[in-house]
């Protein structure tokens, strides 16, 4: 899936300085959302993976050594906010692991918090958005994402594929032809982990 993962974020954002962490980027999502889904059914990895991958384009445009100009000490992919974290930011920069696992568990905080508070689907993300605390002050910009993260699986479906080799069924991009005015690296290979 992690192929399919990276075809979101070259669709999302097809040049930046940082493209050589992309492929790094889209496996440790792709193990993140495997190992601790956000949702349930079918297509819940996904669905995780997408949310991850719309949260990181929004924060950090998927720099993953991204550190806040407004002084507010938030880092990394999803601009994560250490304090109450029990690591040091450095970790999470130096670390692309470190810092998706750290945006996933602050994912799954803002839902389960949101969700207790009467928040539905499109704004479970509110806690996280807002800063911590509240569901409130982020409804907005958690919508974005949360609508950004349910089109791009609507609109490039993950397609499971046997490659005949003994191997898992892998994640490829889905049946919709590829944009042409963003091409696919052929120098981009996405290693199983």
């Amino acid at each position: 899936m992690a192929a399919w993962i990276l075809s979101l974020m070259l669709f999302l954002q097809p040049a930046a300085p940082w493209l050589d962490t992309y492929p790094s980027t889209a496996r440790a999502i792709d193990r993140a959302a495997h190992a601790f889904p956000v949702y349930e059914g079918e297509d819940g990895v996904s669905r995780t993976a997408a949310e991850l991958v719309a949260i990181a384009w929004y924060e950090s445009r998927f720099n993953p050594r991204a550190v806040a100009e407004d002084g507010s000490g938030t880092v990394c992919l999803g601009q994560i906010d250490v304090r109450g974290l029990g690591v040091a930011a450095e970790a999470l920069l130096e670390s692309v692991d470190n810092c998706v696992e750290a945006m996933l568990a602050r994912v799954r905080e803002s839902h389960r918090v949101c969700a207790l508070r009467g928040r539905g689907p499109l704004e479970r993300l509110g806690q996280y958005t807002g800063g911590g605390g509240e569901c409130d002050r982020g409804l907005r910009a958690a919508r974005a994402r949360a609508k950004t993260a349910e089109w791009l699986v609507r609109r490039y479906p993950v397609r499971w594929v046997e490659c005949g080799c003994g191997a898992p069924a892998r994640g490829v991009v889905g049946s919709r032809t590829w944009p042409s005015r963003f091409p696919y690296p052929s120098n981009f290979a996405v290693e199983a982990p």
